[in-house]
């Protein structure tokens, strides 16, 4: 999990077509879908967000330890 600087971000309302401005804080994280969906539905409920996105960066991650 790394959290990045916040960025200010935009997006449209698809319904009403209001475009909304707000702060977001983009994460990076490695996890399997099933940890991503709950991480996504807490995150919605506890921050009362409209909608939260997540995406795949890639298939693999390599991680290596110092030994």
């Amino acid at each position: 999990l790394t959290v990045l600087h916040p960025v200010k971000g935009q997006w449209i309302e698809v319904e009403s077509n209001n475009l909304f401005e707000e702060t977001m804080i983009p994460v990076r994280i490695a996890c399997s879908k099933k940890d991503i969906l709950k991480i996504m539905r807490f995150t919605i409920k506890h921050y009362s967000q409209k909608a939260v996105m997540a995406y795949k960066i890639s298939k693999k991650v390599l991680i290596i330890n110092k030994e």
